[in-house]
């Protein structure tokens, strides 16, 4: 069974539903944070968590804002001063969302899947 000319038509714009569904700062986070704090926030094998630490989440916008653009010198914190100044606020945004401030975020990905494949062939 091949692909119909109106099957990708319908993927392509399911696709792109899914893409706008996303909290604004949650691709830049993807890209940027996620390698080294995980896609939650939670921390990861090179940072730390930053989702649920109260040392973090009792920091104002504006200090998040300049740790993201400015990293922290001799912490393994890189800066990202090529973001722009609203991709940084998205970013905090979106950090807040990841603390509980915000919106509910429902990550990509099957839980199940996951574990079968990490506790499976990552082993």
């Amino acid at each position: 069974m091949g692909w119909r000319p109106g099957t990708f038509v319908l993927v392509f714009l399911l696709g792109l539903k899914t893409l706008q569904a996303q909290p604004p700062g949650a691709a830049i986070f993807a890209s940027n944070c996620a390698t080294c704090h995980g896609a939650d926030g939670r921390g990861g094998e090179h940072a730390p968590n930053i989702a649920t630490a109260p040392e973090v989440q009792h920091l104002m916008d504006r200090e998040l804002a300049g740790i993201i653009r400015y990293g922290i010198a001799g912490a393994g914190m890189p800066a990202f001063s090529s973001l722009k100044q609203q991709e940084v606020a998205e970013v905090v945004s979106y950090l807040r969302v990841l603390q509980g401030r915000g919106d509910i975020v429902k990550l990509p990905g099957d839980p199940k899947q996951g574990e079968a494949l990490f506790f499976g062939k990552a082993k």
